[in-house]
């Protein structure tokens, strides 16, 4: 396996960074993972197991950042000396579909054949966000990694406690986060753009039923992110997924939203779904 650091410019100039890992093989497929809430593409060590077992199955994989890492992040403007100041606490949900773009571009142009789109927590709903918008024949695969049903989520927690300014704190049992107003918001808003997976309505229609590329959607079952058991949110996601004949999904037993040492396993798996459908 073979690393390097890369970097890419959104439409709206933005700089972006990430990370390749090539397999010593030619390989004509490729992973693009977009992180979850506060994420980045370095942290969590299921981005380790995932580079060693995609590689090692001859898959190109490239974990990258979006303009929602960390909770607060100066991210440099291409060309100028002042940055701009987003993170998730900032993020504009809509604005995910520029942050895909680059990176789609920035694979397509490498040459690969197949693009398979990884979403984990929040980047799966913006995976879903951006197919539906954008509708890029380039992507034909997605993974949907632990993918929250963010608006039913919200509406679980506990009323957020405002800290200073528009910025909020958002407590509950298993998380402690800082985003702003205008943030949660959007974020919260039934039939808002991050309303994508509805479990909290199960004959609730979604733009994931648009989807018409091979899926594999997984959960853990220990502190993961739904409102209900995992099997039962897989069970609605399938069922909104209508135009998808190759829909797969699974839930590893005993991982947690990140995979705590299961991380080998979800990798092996995925890595076979991948290799029996593009290689």
């Amino acid at each position: 396996m073979r690393t390097q650091k890369i970097r890419t410019v959104t439409d709206d100039r933005l700089v972006m960074d990430g990370l390749l890992y090539k397999s010593e093989n030619k390989s004509d497929t490729i992973v693009i993972n977009i992180h979850g809430t506060a994420g980045n593409f370095y942290a969590n060590d299921f981005i380790k197991a995932m580079a060693s077992g995609y590689t090692d199955q001859s898959i190109d994989f490239m974990p990258v950042n979006n303009r929602g890492h960390d909770f607060i992040a100066e991210i440099k403007r291409a060309g100028k000396l002042k940055s701009k100041t987003i993170g998730y606490a900032y993020e504009n949900f809509e604005d995910c579909i520029h942050d895909i773009k680059a990176w789609i571009n920035f694979a397509a142009e490498l040459k690969y054949k197949n693009i398979i789109l990884q979403g984990h927590s929040l980047g799966a709903v913006k995976c879903v966000y951006y197919l539906h918008k954008i509708k890029d024949k380039r992507v034909n695969g997605l993974i949907l990694a632990s993918p929250p049903d963010i608006v039913g989520l919200i509406l679980k927690r506990k009323k957020p406690v405002k800290l200073t300014g528009n910025l909020l704190l958002m407590n509950s049992s298993d998380s402690l986060q800082v985003v702003s107003k205008r943030t949660m918001e959007q974020l919260g808003r039934e039939n808002g753009p991050a309303d994508i997976f509805s479990t909290y309505s199960p004959d609730k229609k979604s733009v994931l039923g648009e989807i018409g590329i091979p899926i594999f959607a997984f959960f853990g079952d220990v502190n993961e992110a739904t409102t209900m058991n995992s099997e039962k949110a897989l069970e609605i996601l399938h069922e909104k997924a209508e135009r998808c004949n190759d829909f797969t999904y699974k839930v590893f037993r005993g991982a947690n939203h990140v995979y705590l040492n299961k991380e080998k396993r979800v990798a092996a798996e995925l890595a076979k779904w991948i290799t029996s459908r593009y290689q």
